[in-house]
């Protein structure tokens, strides 16, 4: 392991800002692994959910290698299940890396509006969108850090915050 290799696990509704703020990882030397773009690749397109199998197994695939080049990555996916989240704790330990999150969050009008604005086919239904908007409000700094996770980073890309974005 590289002593500064870490995975971090963006957490955020549809619409949150995630990709906005995986732009700024980008710009760090993060390599942002996205589940949306594998969806692309092993499916349809970014929204195909039939294609989320693959798509999980080819992201995985992907920050094994980066990790063991000693890249760190971060996974873009919304983060709202438990288990998708220890997933990538696993993956994380397997390479000894620390395991963070960065919640991003929105007001649920503002990822509601967003994801509107979004071409169809990456649309989720609205009330996905709200479900997993109330699941990941619901999560606590000590949640995410007991099931393994070093640190949870929080950022706003509500419109007037300083993280305005997607």
């Amino acid at each position: 392991m590289h002593p500064t290799t870490t995975v971090t696990v963006l957490v955020g509704a549809p619409g949150s800002g995630k990709s906005m703020v995986s732009r700024a990882l980008v710009a760090d030397g993060i390599t942002v692994l996205s589940l949306d773009e594998a969806r692309a690749i092993r499916g349809e397109h970014e929204g195909d959910q039939k294609a989320t199998p693959a798509a999980f197994t080819y992201v995985a695939r992907q920050a094994h290698e980066n990790l063991a080049a000693g890249r760190s990555v971060a996974i873009d996916g919304t983060g709202a299940r438990r288990h998708d989240r220890i997933r990538w704790l696993q993956l994380a330990r397997e390479h000894g890396a620390p395991a963070t999150v960065l919640l991003v969050w929105a007001p649920l009008d503002v990822c509601l509006a967003r994801n509107a604005t979004r071409p169809e086919h990456r649309q989720a239904p609205e009330h996905v969108v709200a479900r997993m908007w109330h699941t990941i409000d619901e999560l606590t700094d000590a949640d995410l850090v007991a099931e393994g996770f070093s640190r949870v980073d929080r950022v706003t890309t509500a419109p007037g915050s300083a993280d305005d974005g997607e």
